[in-house]
């Protein structure tokens, strides 16, 4: 008997020794990896600069993130690390909120004074409509499901909208190993809410900016802002929300579209200050853009869910909960924290400061207002070919 109870403490120290050692030797191999990893990437100095004489190993790549001048085309290129060894900590870390103060509150569509509205109903009146085709396609690209022939064919009777899809997913950022000359292809490699990004530009190019000199390196600004925040939006929205990922980062998309019209206003004097961007707006126009965006949504019959989404996404650093209908509070809280986290990453679309979201916002819906649990290195694996897709572009500009 005592032999036996001998022979089974060594057979179950045997195996005990085994599993610590094969554990061992496996958690060795996982460093291997890892150690490769932090000779070999692009890491942050103590300055937070990023060196640039250490490659990237063997079938990566590097992206550059672009800043782009407000009053010049100029492209400055800093290299930045791949996202999947982006510290979130150290974003969350670098954000400055700006103190936005008592009693500064944006105005409302029912604030502006009746000259003011009559100027903007008149000179939105005479914006044109988005061309039937561009808002077919658009609509076409907004349904995962829809017939990627379909697309295919539309687009390629659109000789900018093919070259611009052609032009980006060839470009350094994707690091393709052979040339696309598909547009079906490119399509499904951008994927289509990146084509969507990209015809939305082209569209409100044409549309929206007066004949002769605009000032084109704030409308691509204010375009790259609009095409992270629909990514964002649409990462946050499916995530937190359960909203469809289509539907919102569509929101993003246009969240902004009233910059595009103010930028065109001839009158105003700049304001510099730390004021809020709403703020400054209105000492400037006599409105800000999202009641701009509002009067433009509405005259392109767009759909409720965005009109909203486009009056109300600045509320929740501002008003609280009960100042958004119902209805609509969890998208435009969606599209307020897109906003933020794409501006917290490096895509602002007028070097404003980022303003808080009120804390009320996170309690209903259960977010921790850290924002640990949005921007994390999941959320840049999302984006990151939005990221591509939107610098790759501005460096082909």
């Amino acid at each position: 008997m005592k032999i036996l109870i001998l022979l089974f403490i060594i057979g179950f120290l045997f195996v005990f020794l085994f599993f610590v050692f094969r554990r061992k030797k496996d958690n060795e191999q996982e460093d291997i990896p890892i150690q490769r990893y932090n000779d070999n990437y692009l890491t942050r100095s103590q300055d937070n600069t990023l060196p640039t004489d250490k490659a990237l190993p063997s079938g990566d790549r590097q992206s550059l993130a672009t800043t782009l001048d407000i009053n010049t085309l100029e492209i400055k290129k800093h290299k930045i690390m791949p996202a999947n060894i982006i510290n979130p900590k150290t974003i969350l870390w670098d954000i400055e909120y700006v103190e936005i103060g008592k009693n500064i509150y944006p105005a409302g569509i029912e604030q502006i004074n009746d000259e003011i509205k009559k100027n903007l109903e008149d000179k939105i009146g005479s914006i044109p409509q988005i061309p039937s085709s561009s808002m077919r396609l658009m609509n076409l690209l907004l349904n995962p499901e829809s017939n990627i022939k379909e697309i295919v064919s539309l687009v390629s009777t659109h000789p900018v909208f093919s070259a611009k899809i052609l032009q980006t997913v060839n470009s350094i950022y994707f690091s393709l190993p052979e040339k696309i000359t598909s547009i079906g292809r490119a399509i499904t490699l951008l994927g289509y809410n990146n084509v969507r990004a990209l015809v939305f530009h082209e569209t409100i190019r044409n549309t929206m900016h007066r004949k002769g000199e605009y000032d084109a390196g704030r409308y691509l600004k204010i375009w790259a802002h609009s095409a992270m925040v629909s990514a964002c939006a649409g990462y946050i929205g499916k995530q937190l929300f359960q909203f469809s990922e289509y539907d919102i980062s569509t929101a993003g998309l246009l969240h902004d579209i009233g910059k595009f019209y103010l930028i065109n206003m001839e009158f105003g004097i700049e304001i510099v200050s730390d004021l809020p961007t709403l703020i400054k707006e209105e000492h400037r126009y006599g409105l800000n853009h999202s009641v701009a965006g509002t009067y433009i949504a509405t005259h392109w019959m767009l759909p409720d869910f965005i009109v909203k989404g486009i009056e109300y996404h600045h509320h929740p650093s501002f008003f609280p909960p009960q100042s958004i209908p119902e209805v609509y509070l969890k998208s435009c809280f969606a599209l307020c924290l897109a906003d933020l986290v794409a501006k917290a990453i490096g895509y602002s679309a007028e070097d404003e400061k980022i303003l808080p979201i009120m804390p009320e916002y996170f309690q209903i819906f259960g977010i921790d207002k850290s924002l640990e649990g949005i921007i994390t290195t999941e959320l840049f694996r999302y984006i990151e070919k939005a990221r591509f897709t939107v610098e790759s572009f501005i460096d082909a500009v």
